[in-house]
């Protein structure tokens, strides 16, 4: 986002937030490694761009006045965090995979 005011926070965070519903259909355990390796790297992409998302509304909102920015700031938040949960349980059954038991 080049200007600050070409920017429109809301669609930055629904942007943010796409991820095919077909990737998260399948639990962890039903995955295939290349689908395990495939899925980490979207959910790493994908929690990246939430990131950046939450920053750039704070930077056009930063005292917290727009109640919709807020909100999709605190949506972000949560979708991270289910994000990070999905990482970690990939990660460590790839771990599982390679013989590596943690």
């Amino acid at each position: 986002m080049a200007h600050k005011d070409s920017m429109d926070p809301a669609a930055v965070q629904r942007e943010a937030t796409k991820i095919a519903d077909s990737v998260f259909k399948k639990n962890v355990e039903d995955l295939t490694e290349v689908e395990m390796e495939r899925e980490k790297q979207e959910l790493t992409v994908s929690i990246q761009k939430l990131r950046e998302s939450n920053k750039e509304i704070k930077e056009f909102d930063p005292q917290g006045q727009d109640e919709e920015l807020v909100m999709a700031v605190e949506e972000n938040l949560n979708v991270i965090v289910r994000r990070e949960q999905r990482l970690e349980s990939i990660e460590k059954r790839l771990v599982q995979a390679n013989g590596l038991d943690l």
